[in-house]
Parts: C-alpha cells; sequence; structure tokens
C-alpha cells in the first residue's frame, strides 16, 4: 500500500492482520488475540462489509468462527465478550479429530515436506503474503477478460444478493463492532471504520434504502466511539474489479493512493507524534 510521508519523513509500519471473509466478530476475536499477545497498534483500521453486518442465525460468522479458534488459551477471552458474541463453545474431543484431518496438508507441508506432493497451484495463494501481510488477489492480475469479470461477478451474486436484499444490522454484529471500538478506546488505540469500494452491478443489490441506513448507522457508531470514517465504496471504475468487489492490481493502486492520503494521512497524524515516528527506522516505511 502506499502511504504518505508525515512528521521527520517517516511513514508508520502498517501491517495486515485481515482474515478472509471476516465480518466484526472475526475482527474483535483477532483483536483481542493481538492484544493478548502484546501487540498494541497505535491504530486499528477496520474495514466494514456491509453484508456481514447481517448475521441472521442462517448466515453469521459461527462457522468461520469455530473453525478458526483453536486456541485453548482464549477461555478467558471468550468469557469477557458480551453473551451474543463469545466464541463458539470448544469442540469436543470428536471435532478436534476433524480438525486435524482438514488441515493435514497444511501441517504435513510445514513440518514434514518430503511426506506429500507439491502444493498444487490454486491452493497456493496463502503462501504468498509479504511481510507486512498483504496478498494480491487474482494473482496481481491488472485487467479482467469480459467472460472473467462476468463469471467472478456472479460467483458474488450468488454470495452477497440475498443478504444484501434483506440486509438490516444484526443485534449480535452490532455488539461486535460496538465492542471492537470500545476495546480500542480502553486501550487508547486511535480507530477508523472504512467501507472498501464496490462495483456498480455490487451496488445494484442492494435494496434503495439500505445505503442511507447503512451511512446513519456508520455515523452513529462513530460518533460513540470517536472513531474517524472513511466510506470508498464510489471510488473506482466497474473495470477496476475482478468480480464486483475485489480490486484488480491497477485498480488497488489507485485505491491505496488515495486511500493513503484521504484517510492515514489524516489518521497517523491524529495518533502518531513526530517523537515516536523520528524513533522508527526509514527500513520500516510501508
Amino acid at each position: 500500500m502506499c502511504l504518505p510521508d508525515v512528521p521527520n519523513e517517516r511513514s508508520p509500519l502498517v501491517f495486515n492482520f485481515a482474515l478472509t471473509g471476516a465480518g466484526p466478530r472475526q475482527h474483535l476475536v483477532l483483536l483481542r488475540r493481538l492484544l493478548a499477545e502484546g501487540i498494541r497498534p497505535a491504530g486499528v483500521l477496520v474495514e466494514v462489509l456491509p453484508a456481514l453486518l447481517y448475521q441472521p442465525s442462517a448466515h453469521n460468522e459461527d462457522v468461520s468462527l469455530k473453525r478458526r479458534h483453536m486456541q485453548t488459551e482464549e477461555s478467558a477471552i471468550r468469557r469477557q465478550l458480551p453473551a451474543q458474541v463469545r466464541y463458539p463453545a470448544m469442540p469436543p474431543a470428536s471435532e478436534w479429530l476433524t480438525y486435524w484431518y482438514t488441515s493435514r496438508f497444511q501441517m504435513l507441508r510445514q513440518f514434514a515436506p518430503a511426506w506429500v506432493e507439491p502444493e498444487p497451484p490454486q491452493t497456493k495463494k496463502f503462501t504468498r503474503y509479504g511481510q507486512f501481510g498483504w496478498l494480491p488477489f487474482a494473482n496481481g492480475a491488472k485487467t479482467a477478460t469480459a467472460e472473467q469479470y462476468q463469471k467472478g461477478l456472479e460467483q458474488s451474486r450468488k454470495v452477497y444478493e440475498h443478504w444484501l436484499a434483506h440486509w438490516e444490522v444484526s443485534d449480535v454484529a452490532d455488539e461486535a463492532l460496538r465492542e471492537l471500538l470500545a476495546t480500542c478506546q480502553r486501550e487508547r488505540m486511535g480507530v477508523a471504520v472504512y467501507l472498501m469500494p464496490e462495483g456498480s452491478p455490487f451496488r445494484a443489490w442492494y435494496r434503495p434504502e439500505v445505503r442511507a441506513d447503512l451511512n446513519s448507522y456508520l455515523t452513529r457508531i462513530c460518533h460513540d466511539h470517536d472513531a474517524m470514517r472513511l466510506d470508498a465504496t464510489l471510488w473506482n471504475a466497474d473495470e477496476d474489479f475482478w468480480d464486483g468487489h475485489h480490486l484488480l492490481a491497477d485498480g488497488a493502486t489507485r485505491f491505496s493512493q488515495r486511500f493513503g492520503k484521504e484517510l492515514l494521512e489524516p489518521f497517523t497524524s491524529k495518533i502518531v507524534s513526530p517523537e515516536i515516528l523520528s524513533q522508527q527506522p526509514t527500513s520500516q516505511r510501508r
């Protein structure tokens, strides 16, 4: 990501801790894990994926939370969360065997690579993370053919159209997002909330009143928790997307440059003092 220059010609070290397909409940889990490990960022940037603010019982983050909840020491953190936002209960021994079986190839490639065949190309994307947590989408493709775009858009439609057509803020998502912002306040960490760009076909899946309701909701919770807010929904043209909401490389670069200027520059000026920046090695500028 391209970041602006800030006082003393330094930029803050920015690390991407995001989880794929995560909503506010998983964001809260991740923040608690970082704090438990002694990782205390000066500021936290929280992406809000509107579809995951809608979490009825049939469409929620329980499955992802259960799959990613592998640390028994987190039981203490679990008790601190609001009742509806807690992690799913730890699985019985029989389910642990399922987790081991599901992850067997990843573990073998990590600890005994000679025992398994080379990893197929379609699963290698998660080994291409940069040292600061960034992962190029679609192998870093700069353009998509009309056929690729339509195929990607159709896949997005199958996932998101129902959620966006019935959208509302679910209590469980609201509690998790508010607790995340409140945690940042208690820990004296700056926090900003932002919406990522969406293509016009993707935006058409929202009911007409949803955008106004979403803006009103985010304005309210950001005010309540002294959080900065940015809406980048309209920043990119349709040709910048692979599937209506994931940006291609050139579109991502344009987004990042504007994001750096319109959010990161005022955000870092607010949360990071020149004294702190002057202590950071130039090699950490990102």
